[in-house]
């Protein structure tokens, strides 16, 4: 009885919207697809809309990855430094040195052990030139 109902709030839902479905239900499952009955219900109801099947948040997660493309570093680096300008400033008054584009960036999709948070995680570790141009000082 509640399958169904979920199964018939969905077409409801799909009536006007795009939808994702995660059921790690097998009732809804056919080969870790929706199953063929529901699909074609799904096709009926969906007015053109689209319904995508993921039988588990595993699977979800994982393509919601590929559907975020990392930043250029470039785009990273200006928003760092731009969030502490008073920082750098201060740094470059007291040193002469500016900040490089050059340091390492690592960017990673997290979510939480539950699967309820997804977040992008970005770390940076950059290098400071002097004046003079020599030799990147590691900061």
């Amino acid at each position: 009885m509640g399958d169904c109902r979920i199964w018939e709030q969905c077409l409801d839902l799909l009536s006007n919207h795009d939808v994702v479905f995660v059921a790690p239900d097998k009732d809804f499952q056919h080969d870790l697809s929706l199953h063929p009955k529901l699909r074609n219900e799904a096709n009926k109801a969906g007015s053109g809309r689209s319904l995508t099947f993921f039988p588990d948040m595993q699977s979800l997660l994982c393509d919601m990855k590929n559907e975020f493309a990392p930043k250029p570093d470039h785009e990273i680096f200006e928003f760092v430094y731009e969030a502490s300008k008073a920082r750098v400033e201060e740094l470059h008054a007291k040193t002469g040195c500016w900040p490089t584009a050059t340091g390492a960036i690592e960017q990673a999709l997290l979510a939480t052990e539950t699967r309820e948070v997804i977040e992008v995680r970005i770390s940076m570790a950059d290098s400071w030139k002097s004046p003079d141009g020599a030799t990147p000082l590691p900061l």
